[in-house]
């Protein structure tokens, strides 16, 4: 390995924490899984307008971002927010593929938003909280790199998914009356 490109490779990892993983994990679900297949998952079901209720539930719970940092800062709910999110997140994608009532959609995914929110909110905390003000930018740079590229390879894996046989059925596609 040449000496600028150690030098590249000790620079980055100075500024990427372990827990940035995590985060990258998360952005792989919400936006990359959730963001392509509740849609289409919706739409097979029942067309475009549920669409539209569902991913306006998912964006709601995305505006409780304030919230969760007042709550964070004000009792010191850092670490709580995180996994409670995270875990409120992975139970609700879990159990959409379970939820056959269509009415009830809306709120897991409002519960979705919230959960994925809660958790991603605390993140930019964690920097500013940790770390002196000069690094912030390196560091939350760094952060949103990692969700980009959770983001990107949730996107793939969405995209590998939807070629896979959803029926067993011959006729589950077909679209004659």
């Amino acid at each position: 390995m040449s000496l600028g490109s150690k030098r590249t490779a000790e620079s980055w990892r100075h500024w990427v924490e372990p827990w940035y993983l995590a985060y990258a994990l998360l952005d792989a679900s919400a936006a990359g899984l959730v963001s392509m297949l509740l849609p289409l998952a919706v739409h097979r079901s029942r067309g475009a307008a549920s669409v539209g209720w569902v991913i306006a539930a998912y964006n709601l719970g995305g505006l409780t971002a304030p919230l969760w940092g007042i709550l964070a800062d004000r009792y010191r709910l850092h670490s709580y927010l995180v996994v409670g999110g995270s875990v409120i997140a992975a139970v609700v994608l879990a159990a959409f593929p379970f939820t056959s009532a269509p009415s009830a959609w809306p709120g897991l995914a409002l519960l979705q938003g919230i959960g994925t929110t809660a958790a991603a909110t605390i993140a930019n905390l964690f920097v500013v909280e940790a770390h002196p003000q000069k690094e912030w930018e390196e560091r939350i740079g760094w952060l949103q790199t990692c969700y980009g590229g959770g983001q990107v390879c949730g996107l793939f894996v969405a995209a590998a998914l939807t070629q896979m046989p959803l029926h067993t059925s011959p006729h589950a596609c077909d679209d004659s009356p």
